[in-house]
């Protein structure tokens, strides 16, 4: 009986180990996710204003006429990128939100694994299945992020010959140039934000998988 009661100690204090570093994993993935929430707001203000700046260019390239017509396919380009960017910034911060649900909800499993031992395998199992999701959202993340970067990339590489084969054409042109500069500013800080929110993805996955790992232990 004694030998009995000393097994079911150490099964308890192995079960409340395994809650508190299941505890600290899943505070860990809300705070990475919480960074990407903050750098995805900022990628969205950024494509609003790149969008605005593309609508004023394309008003400066008509004033501007066959001077500028090259310049009015890089604005068009850009403003179907910043509508695209916003478009995803949106969805990026519902799978954000989604994700943050089924964090604490998992915690919620994990803390009641530690109350019983009877429905521990029960509460381990729903952990598992909450962390299984999160995989998925963080997967459907990943690929917003890598369709916007390619389309970035072919909209930014058009951007930078358009705007060198005209430059000498614009030279007259001085608001059509200050314009340009400003869309190549804005592109560029979208192209830095948006490695930053594939950079804290790619964290979580790590992050959730060691979660996994712990959970099935």
């Amino acid at each position: 009986m004694d030998t009995n009661a000393k097994e079911s100690k150490l099964e308890m204090e192995v079960v409340k180990k395994s809650v508190e570093k299941t505890g600290q994993f899943l505070k860990n993935i809300s705070n990475s996710f919480q960074r990407v929430d903050e750098i995805n707001r900022i990628l969205g203000e950024i494509a609003n204003k790149t969008n605005l700046l593309s609508l004023n260019a394309s008003i400066e390239a008509a004033r501007a006429g066959a001077a500028g017509r090259g310049f009015a396919v890089v604005a068009q380009e850009v403003s179907k990128l910043a509508e695209f960017t916003a478009t995803n910034a949106k969805m990026i911060s519902k799978v954000v939100q989604e994700s943050l649900e089924f964090i604490e909800e998992a915690n919620t499993a994990s803390l009641d694994t530690g109350h019983s031992t009877e429905n521990q395998s029960v509460k381990i199992n729903l952990t598992v299945s909450k962390i299984e999701e999160m995989n998925r959202l963080y997967d459907r993340g990943t690929t917003i992020i890598n369709d916007f970067v390619r389309n970035l990339e072919r909209a930014k590489k058009l951007s930078d010959e358009l705007f060198y084969s005209t430059e000498e054409q614009m030279t007259g042109h001085k608001e059509m140039m200050k314009a340009m500069f400003e869309i190549e500013k804005e592109v560029n800080e979208i192209t830095q934000e948006s490695g930053k929110i594939q950079d804290g993805i790619l964290k979580i996955k790590t992050q959730s998988s060691d979660l996994k790992a712990l959970s099935v232990v």
